[in-house]
């Protein structure tokens, strides 16, 4: 990837965020959702293509608006997040997911779902899908099949699985989500989830 675009979203006269959608028109487009780097590149088909933003035609929408798709390069993160959790893949590649930003200069602040991978080789990002629901103040446990265990913190009752080439999903087998809980890989190759806020331990 060399270039790529944030979820966009429209703010209106009054500062009302509205989401809005992109859609790739007039070439071919990769639309896995899985990390670019393994798979061959999707051949355009055209040497150019059509971008287009759109928003669902909302009566309350006061215009003028402006419409932000927040178009960069890869070195960088798509975006500022605080209270993430990062892991570590067996590849060397970096996963961030979830926490939260505050998007108007601190006076509220939007718990995140997102998940980014970073390609240490290339010093690149891409999008990684999104969690069942936002969440902060939680962990990520390495699991022996090299997949990573997303689990506790606010705002997501379930735990998360990141699988490598796949990407995320959600995981039945855990109920109970503590917040400032830890994640242990035991020589036994079982996963120990343990503290938080609610004192519970899983194994």
């Amino acid at each position: 990837p060399r270039l790529r675009a944030a979820p966009p979203f429209l703010v209106d006269a009054h500062g009302a965020r509205v989401p809005a959608h992109t859609a790739v028109e007039g070439c071919a487009v990769d639309r896995n959702a899985a990390a670019p780097w393994d798979r061959p590149v999707l051949a355009p088909g055209a040497s150019t293509c059509r971008v287009r933003v759109t928003w669902g035609k909302d009566s309350a929408i006061q215009y003028p608006a402006v419409v932000d798709p927040a178009w960069q390069g890869t070195a960088s993160p798509s975006g500022a997040r605080y209270g993430y959790a990062l892991g570590v893949l067996a590849s060397g590649r970096i996963l961030i997911v979830g926490g939260f930003y505050e998007p108007d200069g601190g006076m509220g602040r939007e718990t995140l779902s997102s998940a980014e991978l970073f390609e240490p080789a290339t010093r690149t990002w891409a999008a990684a899908g999104s969690l069942t629901g936002g969440r902060q103040d939680f962990v990520i446990g390495n699991l022996p099949s090299g997949k990573l265990l997303i689990i506790g913190g606010n705002g997501s009752s379930r735990p998360d699985i990141y699988t490598p080439g796949v990407g995320l999903s959600r995981s039945n087998e855990f109920v109970a989500q503590p917040t400032g809980l830890t994640a242990t890989l035991l020589g036994n190759g079982k996963l120990l989830v343990a503290g938080g806020s609610t004192g519970a331990a899983i194994k």
